[in-house]
């Protein structure tokens, strides 16, 4: 009697342990955590996933290699790079680059991507070829530490093992974001990703120009006035829209802008000792000076605009600049490399 009472409550004892288990299928999954994003590459084993940015799993990381080892086999499917996935999972995400989720419960497809694209729809990435791939890595290194002489020869390095220099990189990424018009036409690049855009345009640009023995960094800047718009107001205004709401704002007001000469010019930045200066202070120092020179521009009046003499009023402008953003680590010119007006017309 006694050896059948422990018989039996062995048997509970199971029973209540597996009735305590976590019984999953697609309806019950639905309450566990999840996020969407778009597959922008697929391998044997995992997918990686960029996930959307409104989701919490955004502040873990950008990009997510999700395991195809999933608990719900009739939420497995065949995904293709692009599609837009649901990825239902135990709320661990191992922290990497990109970040890591093993146990994952089920995968659906929220949007299956049935078009061809370089990289880019609907204003976002959706592949990352080689070159963008290869300027993530290089934004992983330490920039606050390094200085400008290490941090050049890794990003040499790394281009070499992939064959590559410094401008194809640059050349190939710009590439990926362009946008044509229906005849073809190049109208300018969109980035979805604000940081990587910026760690081209400024930090992997001023390198790759330090590298090829060219440290001249150009820049332009537009002016314009609107009705119940100063140039400075219209140029905050621009800097808050959307590449589209801008191309929209700008295409119903082209009629209306009063004064429009565009400055084109160029930033020469000569390093004392690329041995000892952090690329973090390289890279303050020139951006500084970029926005010195946009302040000055914007903040001008129309008439100092409309005059004959601007080019010698933005050359005296320029050498009180250069001196102000120069010192016994960087030397600093700046340089007027055009001056066009009337555009509009």
């Amino acid at each position: 009697m006694r050896k059948l009472l422990c018989a039996i409550l062995c048997v509970l004892s199971v029973m209540g342990m597996v009735g305590c288990s976590k019984q999953l299928n697609m309806n019950t999954v639905l309450n566990e955590p999840n996020f969407v994003g778009i597959v922008t590459e697929v391998n044997e084993k995992s997918i990686l996933v960029k996930v959307n940015e409104d989701e919490d799993a955004y502040k873990s990381s950008d990009l997510i290699n999700v395991s195809l080892e999933v608990e719900i086999k009739d939420g497995l499917s065949e995904y293709d790079v692009g599609d837009e996935v649901r990825v239902y999972y135990d709320g661990s995400i191992a922290e990497s680059y990109p970040a890591q989720v093993s146990k994952v419960y089920a995968i659906t497809i929220v949007n299956e991507f049935d078009g061809e694209s370089d990289g880019f729809q609907n204003g976002e990435i959706v592949h990352e070829d080689e070159s963008v791939q290869i300027i993530r890595s290089m934004m992983n290194l330490d920039l606050t530490s390094m200085t400008v002489a290490d941090f050049n020869e890794r990003i040499q390095a790394m281009c070499v093992e992939a064959d590559t220099n410094v401008f194809e990189v640059i050349s190939d990424a710009f590439d990926q974001f362009g946008v044509y018009d229906d005849t073809g036409e190049f109208v300018g690049t969109v980035f979805s990703d604000r940081e990587l855009e910026t760690f081209m345009q400024t930090t992997l640009s001023y390198s790759a120009q330090e590298i090829f023995g060219e440290p001249a960094h150009l820049g332009s800047i537009m002016y314009m006035t609107l009705p119940g718009f100063t140039a400075k107001e219209l140029h905050q205004k621009k800097e808050q829209m959307s590449f589209d709401e801008w191309n929209s704002f700008f295409e119903e007001h082209i009629a209306e802008i009063n004064t429009w000469p565009v400055l084109f010019y160029s930033i020469e930045a000569d390093i004392a000792n690329p041995d000892t200066l952090l690329v973090s202070d390289r890279d303050s120092r020139i951006d500084d000076t970029h926005a010195a020179i946009i302040d000055f521009v914007i903040e001008m009046d129309e008439e100092t605009a409309k005059a004959d003499n601007m080019e010698d009023i933005v050359n005296t402008e320029f050498e009180k600049i250069s001196d102000q953003q120069s010192d016994s680590q960087i030397s600093i010119k700046c340089s007027m490399q055009g001056l066009e007006r009337d555009l509009a017309e």
